[in-house]
């Protein structure tokens, strides 16, 4: 197999879930996506940076929805070395308004499941980025340089977690994209 081949996009909930969901979120206050590398916030002035929420109402819909998601990913994708996983991080929206973007990045984050003294207990294995609308234009997940992914309303990406798979979001041209990532450990 290519390594494309280890990307798979599914379909997880359907478009009024996520419409419930968009309007749910975008009624909270929402803060300005950072990156954190060994616990130094590396702020990029060369992009306009998308808004993040974490801890909302809807997560349990999503999480639920995940489960299957993230089987099917396993037995489609999955190998005599990949049976399973032990869990998968909180949901963490993105709202990226026009001009918005993500730079690239590869998704090999320790933090992310750090008991609370700091020790990390694990690192994500698979990625999850969910889209959760359609009405805008860019956006797209762009993975090997020439490779622009879009998935629509309600489906999952999901590909692995290490330096073999950066990643970025394109700008956002024209309206607002509403998204979720989640990382499965």
């Amino acid at each position: 197999m290519k390594l494309e081949d280890y990307i798979m996009c599914i379909p997880t909930l359907d478009g009024n879930t996520c419409k419930e969901i968009v309007t749910e979120i975008d009624k909270h206050e929402w803060t300005t996506h950072t990156f954190v590398y060994h616990d130094k916030v590396i702020q990029d002035e060369s992009y306009k940076p998308c808004q993040m929420l974490v801890d909302t109402i809807k997560d349990r819909i999503i999480i639920d929805a995940l489960y299957s998601s993230i089987e099917h990913y396993v037995r489609e994708r999955g190998s005599e070395y990949f049976k399973g996983w032990a869990g998968y991080s909180p949901i963490k929206y993105n709202k990226y308004t026009t001009g918005a973007s993500m730079v690239k990045h590869a998704d090999h984050i320790h933090s992310i499941f750090e008991n609370g003294l700091g020790t990390p207990t694990g690192i994500p294995i698979l990625s999850v980025i969910g889209v959760l609308n359609e009405d805008f234009e860019g956006g797209e997940i762009e993975m090997f340089e020439n490779t622009k992914i879009k998935p629509q309303t309600g489906d999952v990406l999901i590909f692995p977690s290490n330096f073999l798979y950066p990643h970025k979001v394109c700008e956002v041209t024209k309206g607002t994209r509403y998204s979720f990532v989640s990382w499965v450990y």
